[in-house]
């Protein structure tokens, strides 16, 4: 028997997770091949084969059944990454990828005062449900200050009820942005409520009449925040907001789409994209890499210059008129998403390009707000999310916000999380050996999250 660090990436056929070349410990038998094993399974069994695959089917064995009384812990280096880590590697910083080796931080042993034994006693009703990273710094500050200055235990005991209070609302208010617009005729109307992150950002380009292209993963908001905004700017044309116009393009759509017709009797058809150029209002062209390059003819110089041809004449653009764009790619092609198309440059030259990734904080409130026991499975969500961005790109996009939302909705209707996770998730796309690799680097959640009527 041999010891030492793989070599190459395989997989340990008594607990079925993978051997990860550089990373993983193991034992072999120098005289059989693909005998190695991580350490500690050395000796057991095979339960799996070379491809990870159990030995008998079905999901639920999977899940449930540890090979030899083996806990299917998530393998590391993932299994203590911090939600600023999850972001940013959402955010596409690979530079997570040489930290997370790092040994998993130790936690202070509780400290004896009896003041912050009352703050612990006082805090623990929303640790376990609500509070993991929803309360900001400078409220968890203010809250620490107010109790520094009592002077006894009876103090302390009399003001348990109000720092439940502050912090109750400190979690009912985060992820309320409100967000203050300077309009053109000196008047600031506020956009207020659920935002993700980078919506200001956006409104100030949209204020510039900027032809922006917004690009991120599926599910991130993009066409959402592009209507919010929309309705945020008055001008004295649109008091009221802009109108939002949107259209969801494929490589059927055809210049028409943009342009309006003809009839034989000589009679205009009108589009979206001609009511936002003429008149005024925000189009949101959705999925612009998934159309055709024959389609960018007739958009691209519309919105590079005051004027574009339509079938019944010449039009004069709007002052009002934005054009947003939407897409999961650059527009270079993707190989994630590997049916979008890459567009010609003459047609990315004319945009502001503005990446629109997953905004956890905001991924966070909503899926509470629909199951506030539904925590556990939002992490899972994010921690699977940084799994499959390494080990399994195509399952990436299946983990997008909507898999957080709908996985709320079904566990508060009781359906266990293993049915949850193949309606949601999987969507009997994977073959077992995908599944069953997610699930043992992943460990489900087994927290009772269901909502009774």
């Amino acid at each position: 028997m041999a010891q030492g660090v793989a070599r190459a990436t395989s997989v340990c056929k008594a607990c079925g997770a993978k051997i990860i070349a550089g990373v993983s410990s193991i034992k072999w038998s120098p005289a059989i091949k693909g005998s190695a094993r991580h350490s500690e399974c050395y000796g057991q069994d095979d339960r799996f084969d070379s491809h990870g695959s159990p030995l008998h089917d079905g999901l639920d064995a999977v899940i449930n059944q540890p090979a030899n009384g083996v806990s299917l812990a998530p393998i590391e280096p993932f299994g203590h990454l911090s939600e600023e880590q999850i972001q940013r590697l959402d955010n596409g910083d690979k530079s997570v990828l040489d930290e997370i080796k790092a040994p998993a931080p130790v936690s202070p042993a509780a400290p004896a005062d009896p003041m912050a034994a009352m703050m612990a006693a006082a805090l623990a009703p929303y640790l376990e449900t609500k509070l993991k990273g929803l309360v900001d710094e400078n409220t968890v500050r203010r809250i620490v200050k107010e109790v520094a200055t009592l002077k006894s235990q009876e103090e302390l005991r009399q003001q348990e009820a109000a720092i439940n209070k502050a912090v109750k609302e400190a979690i009912e208010q985060r992820g309320l942005v409100t967000i203050a617009v300077q309009q053109t005729n000196g008047t600031t109307t506020k956009l207020e409520g659920l935002q993700h992150k980078n919506t200001g950002k956006l409104l100030r380009l949209m204020l510039r009449r900027k032809n922006v292209y917004m690009h991120g993963p599926t599910g991130s908001g993009k066409s959402t925040a592009a209507r919010k905004c929309a309705a945020a700017i008055r001008t004295e044309a649109h008091p009221d907001g802009l109108p939002f116009y949107y259209v969801s393009l494929n490589p059927q759509s055809s210049p028409t789409r943009i342009e309006g017709y003809q009839t034989p009797h000589g009679e205009y058809v009108m589009t979206l994209f001609r009511k936002a150029y003429e008149h005024g209002g925000v189009f949101c062209a959705d999925e612009v890499d998934n159309s055709m390059g024959n389609l960018w003819t007739s958009i691209n110089n519309a919105i590079d210059s005051d004027l574009a041809s339509f079938p019944d004449g010449m039009v004069k653009r709007h002052s009002d008129f934005v054009f947003v764009g939407t897409g999961n790619t650059n527009l270079n092609g993707d190989a994630v998403y590997r049916d979008r198309k890459p567009l010609d440059k003459a047609t990315i030259a004319r945009f502001v390009f503005m990446w629109w990734p997953y905004d956890l904080a905001l991924e966070r409130c909503v899926t509470l707000a629909r199951n506030e026991k539904a925590l556990p499975w939002l992490t899972w969500v994010h921690k699977a999310r940084v799994w499959a961005t390494i080990q399994n790109p195509a399952m990436y996009p299946y983990l997008h916000p909507r898999a957080c939302y709908d996985g709320a909705d079904l566990l508060a209707d009781g359906f266990p999380t293993s049915e949850v996770v193949e309606m949601v998730v999987f969507k009997q796309t994977f073959d077992q050996t995908a599944m069953k690799a997610a699930l043992q680097a992943n460990p489900l959640p087994s927290e009772d999250m269901s909502i009774s009527a």
